[in-house]
């Protein structure tokens, strides 16, 4: 019981540090190879967050996951959009699905 205690206050600890940090440093600029960095960071998480249940499939669709990984792929590079890109790959895996499966 302790040791839970323990780990909501350390979380409680970690979350206020985060949220007050900024005011306590102020306005300052990042290193510009910071801030190169630090813009890769949301795309980063969405990917690892999709990738590992990409590659599991959809209810034993693996093919089909595959195919809109690729499909998703091709879109981002070209299209460098959020929304086209994750649009594109649930209508690509939508059509495998259904006209595809035997």
């Amino acid at each position: 019981m302790h040791s839970l205690w323990f780990l909501i206050c350390g979380m409680a600890l970690v979350t206020y540090l985060t949220r007050v940090t900024p005011f306590a440093i102020g306005h300052r600029r990042l290193p510009a190879p910071a801030e190169r960095l630090l813009r890769y960071v949301p795309a980063a998480a969405v990917g690892a967050l999709i990738f590992p249940d990409a590659l599991a499939g959809a209810d034993g669709y693996w093919y089909a996951s595959l195919v809109a990984v690729a499909v998703a792929s091709a879109v981002a590079l070209r299209t460098r959009a959020l929304w086209i890109t994750v649009g594109a790959a649930i209508a690509i895996t939508y059509l495998v699905i259904r006209f595809v499966t035997p």
